[in-house]
This record gives structure tokens, C-alpha cells and sequence, in this order.
């Protein structure tokens, strides 16, 4: 097959993933992990569609990571301010 008429490689968002593993939500980082790691091996394998599929849940991971861990850190915030 011509490599030129590959689709490119969708970015698979694994440095983004990890940040907000650390430093928002861990439950939900994983799966943006998980999600990230995917996007490669799909890619690498031929399931294009599925590794932008992939990219895109990755993606919507880490914002769900983020936000709660956003939300999270303002409740504990909150919490502490009242005391």
C-alpha cells in the first residue's frame, strides 16, 4: 500500500492524558490513558476510523479529568474557607 495514501496519524493526546492523571483525577486520567494508548496500536493496525476514534474519547477524558478535578479542588477550597 502507498504510505501517501494513509490518512495521517490523529494525535493521540498521552502527555495530556498523564498531566491530568497527576494532577486532576486519577480515576478518570486512566481511562484518558488507556484511550491515548489505543490511538497508535489501531493506527499501526490498519483501523484508522478506530483510532480517531480513540483520539477523540482520549480527548474527551482528559476534559472530564480536568473539570472534576477543577470542581474537587474548589469544593475542598470552599470547605476549608468555611472552617
Amino acid at each position: 500500500m502507498n504510505r501517501s495514501a494513509l490518512p495521517p496519524c490523529p494525535k493521540n493526546h498521552m502527555a495530556m492524558a498523564v498531566l491530568s492523571t497527576i494532577f486532576c483525577c486519577l480515576p478518570f486520567g486512566i481511562v484518558a490513558i488507556i484511550k491515548a494508548a489505543q490511538v497508535n496500536s489501531f493506527y499501526m493496525n490498519g483501523f484508522y476510523e478506530r483510532a480517531q476514534i480513540s483520539a477523540n474519547d482520549a480527548q474527551k477524558w482528559i476534559i472530564i479529568s480536568v473539570i472534576t478535578g477543577l470542581l474537587s479542588w474548589g469544593c475542598w477550597c470552599g470547605l476549608n474557607f468555611i472552617k
